[in-house]
């Protein structure tokens, strides 16, 4: 069902290295606890999706699997096939990262990646994980602007901190 509403909206895809809390700001923007969450790497096999009401305007919102699965895993090569499958199709990509572990090498590769790849397509950067001003402070730094996405958007999936800011910026 949520296929065919979602092909008259708007497609935003979630994506990141694993544990960044994809699927935890995915459960957050549709409202419900419809993706798996756990502190275990690999957890979201399959893409989940839904619809965000946001200020009655509604956005189809795809959470993916973790980017930097582990290629020795038997199902790492179908994850990356259905994350490609979501990019292709969205209007929107969001790439989450986590504040507290910083810029990893993946993410450098996974951003490279996806301005190459999806220059006609919005990309934003989330700052995930941002339980407090003190933490905040630390997406001002180099490491995150060599991204090339711009400034972070500061937000914690887990406590709703900025979601509405978040939410705003994509409705725009």
């Amino acid at each position: 069902m949520i296929e065919n509403i979602a092909q008259n909206l708007p497609t935003i895809v979630l994506v990141g290295r694993a544990n960044v809390g994809k699927s935890t700001l995915f459960n957050t923007l549709i409202e419900e606890h419809k993706a798996l969450v756990s502190d275990i790497a690999g957890t979201t096999r399959t893409n989940n999706e839904g619809v965000i009401i946001w200020r009655g305007k509604e956005i189809h919102v795809i959470d993916t699997g973790g980017f930097d699965n582990d290629e020795n895993e038997s199902f790492a090569d179908e994850i990356i096939d259905q994350d490609e499958r979501a990019l292709d199709r969205a209007d929107i990509i969001v790439m989450v990262s986590d504040v507290k572990t910083g810029v990893l090498p993946q993410e450098k590769e996974l951003a490279r990646d996806l301005k190459k790849k999806y220059k006609k397509t919005k990309i934003f950067l989330v700052g995930n994980k941002v339980d407090s001003k003190k933490v905040e402070l630390n997406l001002g730094e180099k490491e995150w602007q060599g991204l090339g996405l711009g400034y972070p958007i500061p937000l914690s999936a887990t406590n709703g901190r900025g979601i509405g800011d978040f939410l705003d910026i994509l409705y725009t």
